[in-house]
């Protein structure tokens, strides 16, 4: 019977950085730019139609609009990537490291099925992720806080992204605009860490379940 085998997480690693560094420098432009912006509308009057703006003005709005869309749609990318294949191998770890079961299609569907149900409790699921992968000797001195700041920062960045968006596909007005970019300002201020923490995240899982794999190759030995 073939049974589930352990998957080294630094090769999704890669994958995940390389998925996180676009999203992140957009963040870093979108964000001054954003500034920019915001500074340079500062002398027009907030009942000023957006479309009565001159050239200049409405390509600048225009280039916030592609940044926004750009970094957005990056940020979907990575944070699928993340959830339905970092996290099923992350998970199917466990699985190798702790239990014997078959590896078939049907097992992977069930597995694959528990991580879509468990994404709407991603705290739970996560801090239980992250508690079954340290190992027992490797309790002292770990950095419990990453997970819950972590799912606090997820909320917020998206929580400002959807209002965000929401404000500025109604905006009319230079007004508008305004209130619905600042939201836009306060997602990009919580997306730069989101992405640092995700990184960090998955490094110290992946550390902590090879670690837990080697013990067990040596007990095995």
């Amino acid at each position: 019977m073939k049974y589930y085998r352990y998957t080294d997480l630094v090769w999704l690693n890669r994958c995940l950085y390389t998925l996180l560094f676009p999203p992140a420098i957009l963040t870093i432009i979108g964000l001054l730019h954003g500034l920019y912006s915001l500074q340079r509308l500062r002398g027009q009057s907030s009942l000023a139609a957006l479309d009565s703006l001159n050239p200049d003005l409405s390509h600048m709005l225009m280039l916030d609009g592609v940044l926004r869309v750009s970094q957005i749609s990056l940020t979907i990318l990575m944070l699928t990537f993340f959830a339905f294949c970092w996290l099923y191998y992350a998970k199917r770890n466990l699985i190798a490291l702790f239990q014997q079961v078959e590896h078939c299609l049907i097992n992977n569907l069930k597995q694959f099925a528990n991580l879509f149900i468990s994404i709407f409790f991603s705290l739970r699921m996560m801090r239980e992720l992250w508690r079954t992968s340290i190992p027992k000797n490797h309790r002292h001195g770990i950095q419990h806080w990453l997970v819950p700041v972590w799912w606090v920062i997820l909320i917020a960045a998206n929580t400002c992204k959807i209002v965000a968006v929401v404000l500025l596909a109604k905006a009319s007005t230079v007004g508008d605009w305004f209130n619905g970019y600042e939201w836009m300002l306060a997602a990009y201020c919580f997306y730069f860490p989101l992405y640092i923490l995700t990184w960090r995240l998955a490094n110290q899982l992946a550390r902590y379940q090879k670690i837990q794999w080697q013990q067990l190759m040596i007990q095995s030995a």
